[in-house]
């Protein structure tokens, strides 16, 4: 079985819904496990709903930073994954909640309107979950694992940002990606979609 449903939630999509909350989905797992791949699978299958859903990273801004001030050329080799962690390091020593609040500020400039639902497919802290925890916000977290694919190793496997979920288990959803094809991965993504959407 590659899905696993952890807790049975009721979720409001809709951004005009009366408290006025807006949903964020939270996607963590290893490094290379297909969040990102999930999460494009999500915005896509949710937009056809249709909603308004916006996909954003918590390593948007750092990312913009190593490109702008260290000359980073976005390749996730041993010396661009040292240079993220260390940005997102230094970042959250000076304010633990830093990239979370540039993440809010981004979507405040993109768009008069806050989404029905937010993606979020770089989810690697407590405190970015916490952030969200205040009753404003509707939240829903997935772990993507896998046992085939994924993970670091050495140095850049044993940082902060690969392993403080670690022993995290309040997930509302677990994906097992072990699928040897996107087409069996977004299948399961769109089980997913359907558990969310009748739910409400």
């Amino acid at each position: 079985m590659n899905t696993t449903a952890i807790e049975s939630k009721t979720f409001t999509f809709w951004g005009d819904n009366i408290l006025g909350k807006n949903t964020i989905i939270l996607i963590s797992g290893k490094a290379s496990v297909g969040k990102t791949t999930v999460g494009d699978f999500l915005d896509e299958l949710l937009s056809e709903v249709p909603l308004n859903v916006t996909s954003i990273g918590f390593a948007d801004d750092l990312k913009k930073v190593a490109r702008s001030e260290f000359g980073w050329d976005g390749r996730k080799n041993l010396r661009g994954r040292r240079l993220l962690q260390q940005i997102g390091f230094i970042g959250r020593e000076y304010s633990k909640n830093i990239w979370v609040e540039k993440l809010l500020g981004d979507l405040d400039n993109a768009s008069i309107f806050f989404p029905d639902i937010t993606i979020i497919d770089d989810w690697r802290f407590l405190n970015e979950a916490e952030y969200f925890e205040d009753g404003l916000y509707d939240l829903f977290k997935i772990n993507v694992l896998s046992e085939i694919r994924g993970g670091l190793r050495g140095e850049l496997g044993e940082d902060v940002s690969e392993t403080e979920l670690d022993n995290y288990t309040s997930y509302d959803y677990i994906i097992e990606n072990n699928f040897t094809n996107l087409e069996d991965l977004k299948k399961e993504c769109e089980k997913l979609v359907d558990i969310l959407i009748e739910e409400n």
